[in-house]
């Protein structure tokens, strides 16, 4: 039996080309259902230039693979179906998907000791078929649930990021950091995805700007409710994410815009459902919620 690979990373959309390229010193292999043969050749943008471009090792989930860390970067809702599927193919789980309450499903599949999550903020956006581009120097996250083995783990993974040279760093538990960018996102896609525009809206528009901090404290009342100790204040983080990253479209509002289905069930529906059952007023993440739903539906998305 051959040696496992260092890293086998699920999804090859704008976040795990993003990981790939970090991760190109190491002994990867992509797992995409889109796989068409043994290898893909995946392209990383900057400012308009080809930062990075290479082939590398693809395969399908069905396929019989091994990896010392599986790296999830797929859309939220394939995520519960990898973390199932995918069990047999690696040791260590790192969820690095937007959405909330997909760590604690990898806790609750795989243990603490194996499972990771992460948050990530560079500024990303797709420029074909296996193409990224860069569109904002950001940083990675990655941690466990206060445990010894998992924080070990994160340090690890973080030196191998930072060797490829992301800012990254470890942390003893990822949860305050997931729902800080959960709630910032919260306030960000679902206004610039219905008003169809990039993110300074959220500077320039005062009726968005109030709809965000309105949709910002209901989540940061869940948080409270749940003992999540938030490491900042996610209204003014998201304020600042508008403006670092003006003139860049939402994860949401770019799906929108290609006419697939939104990560909405895993930030505001998530919120929102949360929030309902601890008695918590979740009324404006409710409404942006079922917005999107709707818009969905009128795009014919499934």
């Amino acid at each position: 039996m051959t040696d496992p690979f260092d890293y086998c990373i699920a999804g090859l959309g704008n976040v795990g080309i993003l990981f790939a390229y970090f991760l190109r010193k190491k002994k990867v292999v992509a797992i995409s259902r889109r796989a068409k043969g043994d290898r893909e050749r995946v392209t990383l943008k900057h400012s308009g230039a080809i930062l990075w471009s290479d082939e590398i090792l693809t395969r399908r989930p069905e396929d019989f693979v091994k990896c010392k860390k599986v790296l999830i970067t797929l859309k939220a809702y394939e995520v519960p179906w990898a973390l199932s599927f995918l069990k047999d193919k690696g040791e260590i789980f790192i969820v690095m998907s937007n959405g909330l309450g997909l760590f604690e499903e990898a806790v609750r599949l795989h243990g603490k000791d194996r499972a990771l999550g992460g948050t990530v903020t560079y500024g990303l956006t797709s420029c074909g078929e296996y193409c990224t581009e860069l569109r904002g120097i950001g940083q990675v996250k990655i941690g466990g649930s206060a445990s010894i083995e998992a924080l070990k783990n994160s340090k690890e993974m973080t030196e191998d990021l930072i060797s490829g040279g992301c800012s990254a760093n470890a942390v003893e538990d990822i949860i305050p950091h997931i729902w800080l960018k959960g709630i910032i996102n919260s306030a960000i896609n679902p206004i610039t995805a219905l008003l169809k525009k990039p993110n300074k809206i959220l500077l320039e528009n005062p009726h968005a700007v109030e709809l965000a901090e309105l949709v910002v404290k209901e989540g940061k009342e869940v948080a409270n409710k749940k003992g999540i100790d938030l490491a900042s204040d996610p209204f003014k983080e998201a304020i600042e994410v508008a403006k670092k990253t003006g003139e860049n479209f939402s994860s949401m509002l770019q799906d929108i815009m290609a006419r697939r289905k939104t990560e909405i069930d895993y930030i505001n529906g998530y919120l929102a459902s949360e929030g309902m059952k601890l008695n918590v007023n979740v009324k404006a993440n409710l409404s942006l919620y079922l917005m999107i739903k709707a818009m969905e539906r009128d795009l014919g998305v499934r």
